[in-house]
């Protein structure tokens, strides 16, 4: 598989995961966020390359990601997704972008994560879920995940 491009909103926890995984391991990645930068721990590190749009609004740039990429690999485990991913998996269904919700917390082979993306021919990877302060550790889970998702 070629490599794919992985975006993200540049949120605390899966988001700052994937973009983590993604510089670390040669993935061309961005993504888009609100206006300022805007998390929930104040501004998103300059080291992830997102783009801020016009709005500080959380959920005019999950859209704006969804919009911007061919899938949405939302990732969680135990934890309940809330808030920002049902979001996402809302205007994934509007605007008929394919989605996968992966439990890292369960047995869930990564072929069929692979098969999905090539199934959906997918270039520009959106990857979301739940916040660090709703789902602590989740941040370096979905870091591991990902390296072994594409034996990085």
């Amino acid at each position: 598989m070629d490599k794919i491009k992985i975006i993200s909103g540049g949120q605390t926890g899966v988001d700052q995961g994937a973009l983590d995984f993604a510089l670390d391991h040669g993935f061309e990645c961005g993504g888009f966020c609100p206006r300022g930068r805007k998390s929930e721990r104040g501004t998103i590190p300059y080291r992830y390359p997102v783009s801020e749009i016009e709005s500080e609004e959380y959920t005019d740039r999950t859209k704006k990601n969804v919009l911007e990429s061919d899938g949405t690999l939302i990732i969680r485990d135990s934890t309940e997704a809330q808030g920002g991913v049902l979001d996402t998996m809302n205007l994934c269904t509007q605007f008929s972008k394919p989605y996968l919700i992966v439990d890292i917390s369960e047995e869930f082979t990564d072929k069929k994560v692979i098969q999905w993306i090539s199934l959906n021919k997918i270039k520009t990877l959106n990857i979301a879920g739940n916040r660090e302060s709703i789902n602590p550790g989740i941040r370096g889970k979905t870091y591991l995940y990902l390296v072994n998702l594409f034996n990085a």
